[in-house]
């Protein structure tokens, strides 16, 4: 998961249905704060890990800043229901750091691409994201 992203052409003005969701493990800095920034080292790369295993083959997903994600959809996958599973795989999924267990959650921002650039609809999701965090996080918000 420490590759970089590069996007595809077809994120800009594409003529196929994209779907973007920007994901963000919940509280890593408590995380740090409690255990130490190895801990939140090895919990990002538990989520990364999570999120690979999530991704539909017509997707990809990645790391693209300090703790957050992207994954990015193409075609009718359903972003809904790989978001909302995702949720839940993290939130029932044990993370042990030095033996001790740590519970997970993660909030996601979703939006779905029109006929815009992809910026526009990274800043959607965004904005959904951060929605998700001001509303109790642990879920999915749509922009």
């Amino acid at each position: 998961m420490d590759r970089a992203i590069h996007l595809p052409p077809t994120l800009g003005y594409a003529p196929r249905r994209l779907e973007e969701g920007e994901f963000s493990p919940d509280l890593v800095k408590q995380l740090n704060d409690t255990y130490g920034h190895l801990a939140g080292d090895a919990a990002l790369r538990h989520i990364g890990q999570t999120l690979e295993r999530s991704c539909p083959p017509s997707g990809f997903v990645g790391r693209y800043g300090g703790e957050e994600f992207l994954l990015v959809i193409e075609g009718s996958e359903g972003m809904a229901k790989v978001a909302e599973n995702i949720v839940q795989m993290v939130r029932h999924t044990t993370f042990e750091f030095q033996g001790e267990r740590i519970p997970m959650t993660v909030s996601i921002g979703a939006a779905i691409a029109g006929h815009e650039p992809s910026v526009v609809v990274f800043e959607r999701a965004d904005e959904a994201l951060y929605e998700a965090k001001r509303n109790g996080r642990n879920q999915v918000k749509f922009a």
